[in-house]
């Protein structure tokens, strides 16, 4: 058993800059894996460390496959239809 103390839903939310809904939640899908601590449900800093590293995987993964092609600006004008300002 690691060392590492065990952390509230709470303690989860204001990590994550979350709220403890969002973590209940989470939990609940099975997103954030917990321990249960008599009705109490904890959570191992270890796993929320690999829960974002979960989500930056698959971030990258949906980044590296959606490309936008480049938009064509006409010749000798700007890519806003050659309106240097917005209400010009």
């Amino acid at each position: 058993m690691a060392d590492e103390p065990l952390l509230s839903a709470g303690e989860v939310a204001q990590l994550l800059g979350v709220s403890k809904r969002w973590v209940y939640r989470a939990a609940q899908r099975g997103d954030l894996l917990y321990v249960r601590v008599g009705r109490l449900i904890r959570f191992r800093h270890g796993e929320i460390d690999a829960y974002l590293d979960r989500q930056s995987a698959s971030l990258s993964t949906i980044s590296s496959q959606v490309s936008a092609p480049p938009i064509p600006c006409p010749e000798g004008g700007s890519p806003h239809g050659g309106q240097e300002e917005l209400g010009a």
